[in-house]
């Protein structure tokens, strides 16, 4: 049963990490020069 909750969670994590640029060029104005990467955003939340 662990097992598949670890496997639903890898996938809904790398799904998220897919569309995350999209939701913060579109959504909240970001852009390429931002001083926040995408990677800092799991921290910052």
């Amino acid at each position: 049963m662990l097992g598949f909750v670890s496997l639903f969670m890898d996938i809904s994590s790398e799904m998220v990490h897919s569309i995350l640029p999209v939701f913060m060029v579109s959504a909240l104005g970001a852009n390429e020069t931002s001083s926040v990467s995408v990677s800092d955003v799991p921290y910052l939340l």
